[in-house]
């Protein structure tokens, strides 16, 4: 109460009632614990929902209290940037419908934390072949790559830098390990496997025969090659990979030989891996003769008795020997080209010509010599003797052993007329055209006059 008297008269006095209400301090919580966040993971917004007013003994979120609330502390507005790495308080200043003002804090604590943005890569899974090199590539990094080998004992070093050249013997996985320079603690992985795709094994089981130098071009088959796929040979174009031939003489599936000798021929198979095999064969080339060469001795041929045959070679560029065949073996009996020959019966002879350039390739041909033989009756002796003869169409000399001091009188068949020589032990006959399409077979006769018979004794005497 206040009370206001009159200083003139101060009995006059006035009175006023004023009351004070107390209202109580607001009553905040504030439960959230927060994790640790990264110093370098960026900003955080805090959340007045997450604190409390206590209003008539209930808890009721800030925004929905009447009142009005900021946070203070190393924040702007409702969000909080980690300043660096610690502890920070966060004050949240709470100002109800009265005008009463309550504080409350919590901490956040900042870590340090990797960069989650830096990667490394180790590349994608490669298969190589037994032997072979896989050069692997760490990508990402920005301080030191070691790489290890994974094993049943677990990963050892076996690298460092940002390439590494493995070759395993057997499929096998590889872990590169990144470390920030600054931040050795903080690294980053990844894993890459290499397998390893077994060597082709191939079987080439032709064997070639020896082929001729001069015979041409002969055509290789790659399926004559073959290939192990899980123990099963199978033909190199139908396993699925390619293949080359290569060596002296090669084009493409074609030998062409480049001379006399032994030749080795390359076949290389690559498979659907990219796996290279080469196997090799070999082909043996020899001088071979001409077989298109050919002599002839021409056809064989009849001759009279005492008669000659000239015998020619046609086709032959060489030196020509003629052997005559016997019983006791060949015979040489002449040279060259041309022959005369004398037999004394029906005689075989056989020609041979050798190439000069290669005296081992020699050509032969036989011909062959009939010899028709004079028909000797006798000899005929007496006074008066008459003697046939069997006659055939197509002979034309006929003959009786002379007699000293005789003469012949020829009798001739139908179809043959003595030519020359009647009254003489010789004739020469010719036959009719119709005789020779016949071949009529006759007798011809002779009658031997005589006069005398002279037979020399040892003293040259003569006897009637």
């Amino acid at each position: 109460m206040v009370v206001c008297c009159d200083p003139l008269y101060p009995a006059c006095c006035d009175t006023d009632t004023v009351c004070v209400c107390v209202s109580p301090q607001p009553i905040l919580a504030w439960p959230s614990i927060y994790t640790d966040i990264c110093s370098n993971g960026g900003p955080r917004t805090l959340n007045p929902a997450d604190i409390f007013v206590d209003i008539n003994n209930t808890w009721v979120m800030v925004p929905f209290s009447g009142g009005t609330g900021v946070f203070s502390g190393p924040v702007f507005g409702n969000t909080f940037t980690p300043p660096g790495i610690g502890s920070y308080v966060i004050t949240f200043t709470y100002t109800d419908p009265n005008g009463c003002v309550a504080t409350i804090t919590n901490s956040i604590t900042t870590t340090f934390c990797c960069d989650t943005i830096n990667t490394v890569s180790a590349g994608n899974d490669t298969t190589i072949c037994a032997g072979g090199i896989a050069i692997l590539t760490a990508t990402g990094c920005n301080g030191a790559t070691t790489w290890y080998q994974l094993g049943v004992e677990g990963p050892f070093v076996v690298g460092q830098g940002p390439i590494f050249d493995a070759f395993p013997q057997q499929s096998t996985c590889y872990m590169v390990v990144c470390c920030d320079p600054i931040y050795p603690a903080c690294c980053d992985t990844d894993t890459v496997c290499v397998y390893v795709s077994p060597q082709p094994i191939l079987i080439w089981p032709s064997i070639y025969t020896d082929i001729c130098s001069n015979g041409g071009p002969i055509t290789l088959n790659p399926a004559d090659i073959f290939v192990d796929i899980n123990n099963t040979w199978v033909m190199s174009p139908f396993a699925g990979g390619t293949g080359v031939f290569s060596g002296p003489g090669i084009f493409g599936n074609t030998f062409t030989p480049p001379g006399i000798g032994s030749y080795v021929i390359t076949f290389t198979y690559t498979d659907p891996n990219g796996c290279v095999a080469t196997i090799t064969n070999t082909i043996t080339t020899m001088y071979c003769c001409d077989p298109t060469t050919t002599i002839s001795a021409g056809n064989d041929t009849i001759i009279c008795a005492g008669g000659v045959a000239t015998l020619n070679v046609t086709g032959c560029e060489g030196n020509a020997i003629w052997y005559a065949l016997t019983v006791e073996g060949p015979i040489v009996v002449g040279q060259g080209n041309t022959f005369q020959a004398n037999p004394q019966q029906n005689t075989c002879y056989v020609v041979v010509c050798c190439n000069p350039n290669d005296p081992t390739c020699c050509f032969t041909d036989t011909v062959c010599v009939t010899i028709k033989p004079i028909i000797l009756v006798g000899p005929i002796t007496g006074t008066l003797i008459s003697a046939c003869i069997p006659a055939t169409a197509g002979s034309s000399v006929y003959s009786v052993t002379p007699v000293l001091g005789a003469t012949y009188l020829w009798t001739a068949p139908t179809g043959m007329t003595i030519a020359s020589g009647q009254g003489t032990p010789t004739i020469n006959a010719t036959w009719t055209a119709a005789a020779m399409q016949q071949g009529i077979n006759g007798t011809l006769c002779v009658t031997q006059y005589w006069s005398r018979i002279c037979r020399r004794n040892h003293i040259g005497s003569c006897r009637k």
